[in-house]
């Protein structure tokens, strides 16, 4: 440890070298210095470096480190030990020379991956991001697996303004994982005061990210919670950003962070395109109503969830009003056309837009449902409300083809009644 940086995060590599060559101290060769020890910068005026060194056995070696030798290769420098000069190599001596912020880690998070496996060290548990940047805050966590709700397609989602979303599975670890791997590219500050924050925009942070997250990556079946909180700076003219993290008084400098970033994420363009994607499995009833009449399907799931046969009932015109749907492939296109249909935007509903449905899908479940409701919207598209909430745009044709495909199999089923 070095006393002076005590609680700060010094380089264990750093450490390691000193311990190395204070055990190793070899010199090059012995020079005559009868003419005195001005010509080596080893002088008491010149006021040079002293190295000493105490081991455990109560010995205590003392340096003074003068000037670097004149054309050495490899570079050197003229040392004064117990009376005498001797040159030393300048990489055996610079572990004791350097300033004192450059012993602190520059590895600011930390790594994300196995170098040799490429494998993930760390598995999410959430992570907020915020910061002025944004008018509210984002979280992003872990999703319950186990759960049915259709909300959660892939394993990741995310909370924004008392919503929840699915998380596009394309780019959901990008963002996950940018808070690791951050490297400075310059030690700001250490042992950095509130004035030293306000200096570097860090009294109000830009932007922040506070994850939590359970590391992995030891082989073992323990899993240890990783917990930090990033804050950073805008970035300044030349695209330098001031980052720290939270509880740990060292600023540090980095490039501007770009792409898949948390200083810069927009969750938006993180939400799956997909509006709900629930397992035929978990949806015991599905039921559409539109203008000009609905379709009831009551599912029957035969071993491991699987569709075996529908009750189905429908007012819409042209169908018969009941049937029994038995025909697993063809329930199963049905099923595709109606989940697998991909929003194109986010929606803009002008404020005095009076909505007028035009289809509405209800998922039922053991534990709940889920909605999903088209309404009239601009040219040749239709709003999506997903649970109640108008988020999305999808071209018109989509409402179109869904009607006509719960129609058709209607119309198609084997065994049907009409009233």
């Amino acid at each position: 440890e070095i006393p002076a940086l005590e609680d700060l995060p010094v380089n264990a590599g750093s450490l390691a070298y000193i311990a190395k060559y204070a055990t190793t101290m070899t010199a090059q060769r012995e020079i005559d210095a009868s003419a005195g020890l001005e010509e080596f910068g080893l002088a008491d005026s010149d006021d040079a470096p002293v190295v000493t060194v105490k081991y455990t056995d109560g010995a205590e070696v003392t340096l003074r480190i003068g000037d670097e030798v004149p054309a050495a290769s490899p570079s050197s420098n003229y040392v004064l030990f117990d009376g005498k000069v001797y040159t030393m190599y300048h990489a055996h001596l610079k572990y004791f020379l350097m300033e004192p912020k450059e012993y602190l880690d520059t590895d600011i998070t930390p790594t994300s991956s196995d170098s040799s496996t490429g494998n993930y060290l760390y598995e999410l548990v959430s992570m907020t991001v915020g910061g002025r940047r944004l008018e509210e805050p984002f979280t992003v966590y872990a999703a319950d697996t186990d759960s049915s709700s259709a909300s959660v397609f892939t394993a990741d989602v995310i909370s924004a303004g008392g919503e929840t979303y699915s998380m596009a599975s394309a780019t959901c670890l990008k963002l996950i994982y940018s808070p690791f791997d951050l490297d400075a590219a310059d030690i700001v500050s250490y042992f950095s005061t509130d004035e030293d924050l306000a200096a570097c925009g860090l009294d109000d942070p830009w932007a922040t990210v506070d994850l939590q997250a359970t590391y992995i990556g030891d082989g073992t079946e323990e899993e240890t919670p990783v917990h930090f909180k990033l804050l950073a700076s805008e970035p300044d003219t030349d695209g330098r950003v001031c980052v720290m993290i939270e509880g740990v008084p060292v600023i540090y400098a980095i490039d501007e962070p770009t792409g898949d970033s948390w200083y810069c994420a927009d969750y938006r363009d993180y939400v799956s395109s997909y509006m709900l994607m629930p397992s035929v499995s978990d949806v015991d009833e599905l039921s559409l109503e539109t203008p000009d009449g609905d379709f009831v399907f009551g599912i029957q799931h035969g071993e491991a969830g699987s569709f075996l046969t529908a009750d189905a009932w429908s007012s819409y015109p042209g169908t018969p009003s009941s049937a029994v749907l038995s025909d697993a492939e063809t329930f199963s296109v049905f099923y595709e056309t109606l989940v697998g249909a991909e929003n194109d935007g986010w929606a803009e509903v002008p404020a005095d837009t009076e909505l007028v449905s035009v289809l509405k899908v209800t998922y039922r479940y053991a534990d709940g449902e889920d909605t999903l409701e088209f309404f009239e919207g601009p040219a040749r598209q239709n709003y999506v409300g997903v649970n109640g909430t108008v988020h999305f745009v999808i071209r018109s044709s989509y409402v179109e083809s869904v009607i006509a495909a719960a129609a058709s199999l209607m119309t198609g089923s084997e065994t049907s009644e009409s009233s």
